[in-house]
């Protein structure tokens, strides 16, 4: 799967489902500038926006 298609679908998953919860999305590495291989992976972190993060995370990976 290309990065950037992974990167939408993860995003498009945390705005139906964690918009609450996460404040901020951040890609970085490569993949932002465009300056990917085969062996790139997706740079990503997020900003929680509650007082329960490791419920959230733990929701996330469910």
């Amino acid at each position: 799967m290309e990065t950037l298609k992974a990167a939408d679908i993860l995003i498009e998953k945390i705005k139906k489902d964690y918009k609450e919860n996460v404040a901020v999305v951040v890609i970085m590495g490569s993949t932002i500038y465009g300056d990917t291989h085969s062996r790139s992976d997706l740079d990503m972190y997020f900003v929680v926006n509650t007082i329960q993060p490791r419920r959230t995370l733990v929701d996330f990976k469910t």
